[in-house]
């Protein structure tokens, strides 16, 4: 019987945002620094959160200087499928904030947000980087049927197999 892995916790904070800084999250996450064990041991299993947005009234994904750092992140690092775990929907959040096309506006009287954005633009993004996280996980030496399982399950997490996102 294979043991669940832990998973790994990563925090953003807002000085780091605000900073625009990403040196460490990139060297944390550096392939070439991890090698292709850590690489293979990693994949999946990263919760990235973004902290010190607690009180802020806006859904962290529509905050400006969230989508920045987000959008500059990942022109820098395009490995989030491979290294993200999918127990979280915080990977959802963090597409929504790349997405051009999202929009956002409250129900009147209500805490309830209705979000629209492009589909075609999410499974744009989505297909570009599953190849990145798809010829990482091959180099690292997963499997191809490993590497197909994982793009499977990417692709009903984000509800694009007929399920909701």
């Amino acid at each position: 019987m294979n043991p669940i892995p832990d998973l790994i916790v990563y925090q953003i904070s807002r000085d780091t945002v605000r900073s625009g800084d990403h040196s460490h999250v990139l060297a944390t996450f550096d392939p070439s620094t991890l090698g292709n064990a850590g690489v293979r041991d990693m994949g999946g299993r990263v919760i990235f959160i973004f902290s010190g947005y607690d009180s802020h009234p806006d859904e962290i994904y529509t905050i400006p200087e969230v989508r920045k750092w987000i959008r500059a992140w990942q022109k820098q690092w395009p490995y989030l499928l491979h290294f993200a775990s999918l127990k979280s929907d915080i990977l959802k959040v963090i597409y929504m904030a790349r997405l051009d096309s999202l929009t956002m506006s409250r129900r009147s009287g209500t805490t309830l947000c209705e979000v629209r954005f492009d589909p075609i633009e999410l499974v744009r993004l989505l297909m570009a980087d599953l190849r990145s996280a798809e010829l990482l996980s091959l180099t690292s030496g997963v499997s191809p049927v490993d590497v197909a399982y994982r793009r499977d399950e990417v692709i009903e997490f984000f509800g694009l197999d007929g399920g909701v996102l």
